[in-house]
């Protein structure tokens, strides 16, 4: 892949990593704490964002050479014609994305994710679970996955385009709070989620359930043609 086409595929990647959360529970933080709470939140910010772009130069240079050596079209087309393992695998798939919508959906009050405990400590083990759970990030993987065949620097400065892009609000957060306007971005991003989270978490219950009926339908059309719904003609 050329440079220009790699680091454009950190955009869409970035924005399937979006991720509002750690925003949030700094946001909460400083409306809890009066002393340091600026302070803290900065270094919050640095470490996550800083730790997600030095666990991502980790991987890909770890795994730099193996990634060179995938087929990658031939893993896949082996993946999705493993016989029983690719139908267990789409069972699994189907159950977990239907099983989550419909929790979700159902689910009266959510749990309020913006907590946070009392320190800076607390704030940096919650950054470290953040970096931690990117690895099992699809847009994260991927990203890694493109980096196979570029150099380090053009990795570092990819890496450094999608989290800056996935963790936007906290890095705009981090921008107020230099500026003194972390009070006023505070609560316009707490006003902005509060209209916005129900409606973004019904769109995501409802996609992972399209998701689910997506597979199974696929499921049903190997069992019955043997062959994917992707692979049947369209017009006789």
């Amino acid at each position: 892949m050329q440079l220009g086409g790699f680091l454009a595929a950190m955009i869409p990647l970035g924005l399937g990593g979006f991720d509002i959360a750690p925003a949030l529970i700094a946001a909460v933080f400083l409306a809890n704490r009066a002393v340091g709470s600026r302070r803290h939140v900065l270094i919050f910010g640095a470490t996550l964002l800083g730790g997600t772009v030095l666990w991502g130069l980790l991987l890909a240079t770890a795994l730099h050479p193996m990634l060179k050596q995938i087929n990658w079209h031939q893993l896949l087309q082996t993946v999705l014609h493993a016989g029983w393992c690719t139908v267990a695998l789409k069972l699994v798939l189907i159950l977990t994305c239907i099983g989550y919508g419909i929790y979700a959906l159902n689910r009266s009050t959510p749990e309020d994710g913006t907590r946070t405990s009392r320190g800076l400590t607390s704030l940096l083990l919650i950054a470290a679970g953040f970096i931690a759970i990117v690895t099992t990030d699809p847009p994260f993987l991927a990203a890694i996955v493109l980096s196979a065949d570029q150099p380090l620097w053009a990795v570092a400065l990819a890496l450094c385009l999608w989290t800056l892009i996935s963790q936007l609000p906290l890095a705009v957060l981090c921008g107020a709070i230099l500026m003194r306007q972390d009070a006023r971005f505070t609560r316009w991003l707490t006003a902005v989620w509060q209209k916005t989270g129900p409606l973004f978490r019904r769109w995501l219950a409802i996609s992972a359930i399209c998701v689910g009926l997506v597979l199974a339908l696929d499921l049903t059309t190997s069992a019955l043609w043997g062959r994917d719904v992707w692979d049947l003609p369209i017009y006789p």
